[in-house]
């Protein structure tokens, strides 16, 4: 059976940890169940987080390192392919941000990592806006009260890879199709 890891980035610390929930969430509802990439399709993924501690530390030399050595230490010892996916929230289109945005994707492309984007935050796909309260409040309501497979519009999971920031409206992100990419290149 063939193998592969995949390290997902989050902007939060390790303490918060308020992505990994919505995440782990769109994986077990849409890989592990409806493409078959559990135990039927030969091969087998082996998941990891890694953390930023905020949005614009990739570029914080710091906590960059500190990153790196998360993925460095997921590598070490493990002879098959890694792929690094760096999960971001757009949070606004206004210039500043796009601008943020472009440099980190270019950051991550000349690292050899991919990038995820949701807009305007991973916990808006799943309708846990700020409305809702702070990060921390808002995963917790999710833990609780997990979606249904249904309830979450399937299009606004797998919006393609070449989309730019610009084009996502609210509750959208790649990370499906970012997953499915890897997936695809490692089984063919």
């Amino acid at each position: 059976m063939k193998e592969i890891q995949i390290v997902l980035v989050f902007e939060t610390s390790r303490l918060k940890r308020t992505d990994d929930a919505y995440y782990l969430w769109m994986l077990k509802n849409y890989f592990f169940k409806e493409m078959s990439c559990g135990n039927n399709s030969g091969l087998r993924i082996i998941f990891h987080f890694a953390y930023m501690d905020g949005k614009t530390n990739y570029r914080n030399k710091r906590k960059q390192d500190s990153a790196l050595k998360q993925i460095n230490d997921y590598k070490r010892g493990y002879s098959g392919k890694t792929y690094v996916v760096y999960c971001f929230d757009v949070d606004t289109k206004t210039a500043a941000d796009l601008s943020f945005y472009k440099e980190a994707a270019l950051w991550c492309k000349e690292s050899g990592f991919l990038v995820s984007m949701a807009f305007p935050e991973i916990e808006d796909v799943f309708g846990y806006g700020r409305d809702k309260g702070d990060k921390v409040c808002r995963m917790r309501l999710f833990a609780r009260n997990y979606p249904k497979k249904n309830d979450i519009e399937k299009e606004n999971l797998f919006v393609p890879l070449s989309s730019e920031p610009i084009a996502l409206t609210s509750g959208q992100t790649t990370f499906c199709s970012v997953i499915k990419a890897i997936v695809d290149e490692a089984i063919f």
